[in-house]
Parts: C-alpha cells; structure tokens; sequence
C-alpha cells in the first residue's frame, strides 16, 4: 500500500506536470498485485479477474489562498490509504494541496495509464476540498428560462474544476470502458450565487439575481468566502463521540458570499421572474457518483476525524471487513457500503444547534449523503 503523500507545493516551488508523471510511474512500478483473481460467480457482476484491483487517487486539500483551511485533512487522507489501499488493495496514489491545474494533470495522467487500466478492474477518484455549485456563463439577451450550474472543485489557489469534466475525462478512458469507475467528493454544493428565495426539495426557485459575467469572473468572486462553522458531536462510544464539539468544520459559509453578489450584480428588471435552475448531472456509463451533501447544501469535517463522508466511508468499508473475518462471505457489496455509509452519517452527525457561528437556518441540521450511478451490473469486491 502506498502511504507516501504528494505535495503541491515544496519549498516554494509549485510541482509540475513531470513531476507528477515522476510520481504516477514510481508507484505504478512498483504495485502490488492481488491476492487471487476471482472469476465473478454471475453474468450480472462486474469481472473482477484482472491483476490489479485498480488505481485509486486521493486527494486532499488544507490549505488555500484566502479561505479558511480544512485543518482535517491529513486525518482524511489516512483514512482514505486505510480504505483504499489497505482494506480494498487498490494501487493508491495520494496528493496533498494541489491547485486546479495540478488536479487537472492528475486527472489527465491517471487516464493515460492504459496498460495499468487494461490490467484494473475498476477506478477509484476521491477528493476533499472546498467546493461550490457555479454557474455557467449566460450568453442570450434576454436569458433563457434554463439555468445551468456546475458542481466545482477548489484547488489550493481557489481556482475551480468541475466534478462533471473529472468524470468525463475517467469515463472516455477506453480501457475503463465496462469497469466499475467511482467518484467520492467530500466538498460543499452550495449556490454560489445564493438566492433569497429557494425551494429545499427541487431546483425550480425565484430568482433574483443574474449573471452576466463569465464563469471564470464569477469563480473569482467566490475566491475570499468564508468557511467555518461547527457541529455537535455524536453521542456514542466511537472515535467520533470522543471529538470536541468545536472541532467541526462547515467547508463553507455563505453569508459573505451573499453580501459579495449582491454589491456585484444587484438585480435585473428585465429578467425573467421565475427560472428553472438545473445541476447538470455528471454521471456516466458505469459511474458512481457519492457527494457528501445534498444540491445546494454544505458539507461539514471534523477536526482529528476528516470530512463526515469520508470518514464513514471508511467506516463503512472497516464495518464490511469484520463481517468478512467472522464468516465464510469473501466479498464486499458496494451496495452495503453505501447503505451503511449513509446510516452511519445521519446517525452521528449533526450540526450543533447552539452555535452562535451558524448562519441563520443551518442549526441542527442533518446532512445527507447523496450518490448517483450509471452501475449496469451488481459490484463485488472480491478480497
């Protein structure tokens, strides 16, 4: 299992493309293959009789420009090793504060590594950062009555990536094709252009703003939110019922981002009153997609725990390997994890009602897990 962490920036010193080519064949050298390859007992499974499990990238992102730090984020990535490379054997590669460009090469290198994907099962992406639902650029005058938004990732320098070009770019990988690919994204998707009127179970809402800039002058808007906040601690005997209530972290408020659109885009009379606001889904063929929060929501982390997904992914994930110690079964249910993944996040987790440095309509709330998947057969890991 490959515990090293790649850096994004080293004595000053920004890491380049070849740099992290350098770092992808150094680990793909020397990778270990699996214990057994295990012919799928049904037609309805997904193979699994390849050398290797497959490649799985990590990354984590603590430190940005301006915007507070997710303090948590050397915890997640050991959970993640843990999960990925210890109790899943895939071949792990993990990176640490890389900017959007960098998690752009990443993206970029993990697909060029054909003969690896040839030889894999199945692909593994998860992220933790700071994250936004960003709007696409409004070209028509006057604006249609269609409003697109796309999820986005921060990198360090709070530049943007969006979830949807990560899967696009995985699921045209042509060895990748009928494999299992799975994307976990620890990240807020809150509005970045928040509105004072939305419905919390759809994405037709009143709005009151427009965008007349394009997206990457919006993006820069968003470069100085603010993101903290807190959440109450579980009450139970685990590693998480042990952690201080001021040890959790919201990855992002949007207060400051209200204030900000306002005083830049005021309103537009000859704007339509009511728009239909769709998140293009970015789920492909054979893809699953977890997010640690609902459309239009934030997501929380803890400190000494990691970001509330993730950290009960790897519960999850721990959970079904006890199962398997203690009986005959020789294999783990994707299903099963997702199931309990999302049971262990609305049991133990819950924003702290009492805190003062909530906004308004945050206190005591619950935050769910949300995944979508393009699965056509039923997945097994086979160990």
């Amino acid at each position: 299992m490959a515990t090293h962490t790649y850096i994004g920036k080293v004595q000053g010193r920004t890491r380049s493309k070849e740099d992290l080519e350098k770092k992808f064949s150094s680990i793909l050298k020397s990778a270990s293959e699996k214990f057994k390859q295990s012919v799928s007992s049904h037609q309805h499974e997904y193979e699994c009789d390849k050398n290797y499990r497959g490649l799985a990238i990590i990354i984590s992102n603590e430190s940005f420009k301006r915007s507070q730090p997710r303090p948590y984020c050397d915890d997640e990535l050991k959970r993640m090793q843990e999960t990925f490379g210890k109790h899943l054997r895939f071949t792990v590669v993990t990176f640490k504060d890389l900017t959007a460009q960098q998690i752009n090469w990443v993206v970029d290198i993990a697909c060029e590594q054909t003969q690896f994907h040839r030889n894999s099962d199945c692909f593994a992406f998860i992220i933790g950062s700071h994250g936004n639902e960003n709007p696409r650029p409004v070209n028509s005058l006057p604006p249609t009555r269609v409003y697109y938004r796309d999820h986005c990732l921060y990198g360090v320098d709070e530049d943007t990536v969006t979830t949807k070009s990560i899967i696009e770019k995985v699921a045209g990988v042509v060895e990748l094709q009928d494999k299992p690919k799975m994307f976990f994204i620890q990240a807020c998707r809150s509005k970045m252009i928040p509105d004072e009127v939305c419905s919390e179970h759809g994405h037709e809402i009143l709005v009151l703003n427009i965008v007349k800039n394009s997206l990457n002058q919006t993006n820069k808007t968003t470069s100085s939110n603010s993101l903290s906040s807190s959440a109450s601690k579980p009450t139970d005997n685990d590693t998480v019922g042990n952690m201080s209530k001021d040890q959790d972290t919201a990855e992002f408020s949007f207060k400051k981002a209200l204030n900000m659109t306002k005083k830049m885009f005021g309103y537009n009379k000859n704007k339509p009153k009511e728009i239909i606001r769709i998140v293009d889904p970015p789920c492909a063929d054979d893809c699953l997609v977890v997010y640690s929060t609902a459309s239009e929501k934030n997501s929380f982390g803890r400190e000494r725990v990691g970001g509330w997904m993730l950290y009960s992914l790897n519960a999850a994930i721990t959970k079904q390997i006890k199962i398997i110690e203690c009986s005959k079964i020789n294999c783990i249910d994707i299903t099963c994890v997702l199931n309990d993944m999302t049971h262990y996040v609305s049991k133990y987790f819950e924003t702290k009602s009492s805190d003062s440095t909530h906004p308004n309509g945050m206190e005591g709330r619950k935050v769910p897990v949300v995944f979508e998947h393009c699965f056509t057969k039923e997945m097994y890991f086979y160990l």
